[in-house]
């Protein structure tokens, strides 16, 4: 009998273009840093809905809050929460009674690992709750309650980096990296995550509701991040709380790089075979000189890193976990992302 082999191989044209340095909000926990989006109809999410952010923490030994949209003080009502627990796992609160606390949660069972960056994705349907983590799909399970389906509306405004606890005052405040982050009416499917989340968008894109980009510079409270969402504009600019004049603050020392393009230098990157095994070679057909390779899994830990000046160059993987990884090749010039699979 014959057995077909197919071999999958991953192609890209390598740019020209400068690399552009994307940047984040770092937070400080110490001086009580967090985001206010004031509250409109437009972000009042119940059902259908995805979040997607970068963050890189610095520490949860307490747990932390990356946002909240409702709270517990007397004769409010109370949406929803995403937190990072003390176990460094992540979860997601929902409520669809409006009354404290939340009547389901939603635990991922991978943990987050401190100082390293990851792109969170939360879609929220009718019907179902998932997170990805840089792109893959996550296991997890309701550890209180079951999913309800259609989320509590409140009036109160969506926090960001902090969580209003019964008092009224600010708790649970997180202490790192926060960027890109964006809210989209309708539940993005895996490609959609996969294809867009070390990119930034244009604003214009169907069903966005609120896009901060937090390339502003920004130092201290009552600083304005503008909402680059098109479709809900300046009505859903944020602005920055602080006990300090200095914090949050721009950081240049983000997540990723992002390419404009301007110019093809008709380069073209092999990465196969894919799926893969035990090796990977990486052929280039073109001169980039000498160029550097970077490899992470998919929660964004750094697997592999190497330089190399050959058009071919075979990569051992044999000591991989299975699973979903990202190989970044980058230079003086150019840049480019391959995913590819381990198994």
């Amino acid at each position: 009998m014959k057995k077909n082999i197919h071999t999958f191989i991953v192609a890209i044209l390598l740019s020209t273009a400068g690399i552009s340095q994307n940047t984040g909000l770092s937070f400080s926990k110490a001086m009580e840093n967090y985001l206010v989006t004031p509250n409109t109809s437009a972000i009042d999410v119940t059902s259908n809905f995805s979040f997607e952010l970068w963050i890189k923490p610095t520490n949860f030994s307490e747990q932390v809050m990356l946002l909240q949209k409702g709270n517990c003080m007397s004769g409010s009502t109370y949406s929803y929460h995403l937190r990072i627990d003390t176990d460094s796992l992540l979860s997601f609160a929902t409520n669809c009674n409006g009354n404290c606390p939340s009547d389901a949660i939603y635990q991922c069972a991978t943990k987050i690992i401190p100082d390293e960056c990851l792109h969170l994705a939360v879609v929220y349907s009718s019907s179902d709750l998932k997170i990805y983590f840089n792109g893959a799909l996550q296991p997890g399970t309701f550890v209180t309650g079951s999913h309800c389906g259609l989320l509590t509306t409140t009036s109160i405004p969506l926090n960001i980096g902090g969580y209003i606890a019964f008092s009224g005052l600010y708790t649970s405040l997180y202490d790192g990296l926060i960027e890109e982050f964006r809210v989209w009416d309708k539940t993005l499917n895996a490609s959609d995550i996969l294809n867009n989340y070390e990119n930034t968008l244009v604003g214009n894109e169907p069903d966005l509701i609120l896009y901060y980009k937090f390339d502003e510079i920004i130092s201290g409270p009552g600083e304005t991040v503008i909402n680059s969402a098109v479709s809900t504009g300046p009505a859903l600019d944020a602005q920055t709380y602080s006990l300090s004049n200095a914090s949050p603050s721009s950081s240049l020392n983000s997540c990723f790089e992002y390419v404009g393009i301007s110019e093809l230098n008709n380069v073209e990157a092999l990465l196969f075979p894919n799926p893969s095994h035990n090796s990977l070679t990486l052929s280039l057909n073109g001169t980039i000189g000498e160029f550097n390779i970077k490899i992470c899994d998919s929660h964004g830990k750094i697997v592999l890193q190497k330089t190399e000046n050959s058009s071919n160059t075979e990569l051992d993987i044999s000591d991989f976990d299975d699973g979903v990884y990202f190989l970044t090749i980058f230079s003086d010039i150019t840049i480019a992302r391959l995913k590819f699979i381990k198994n």
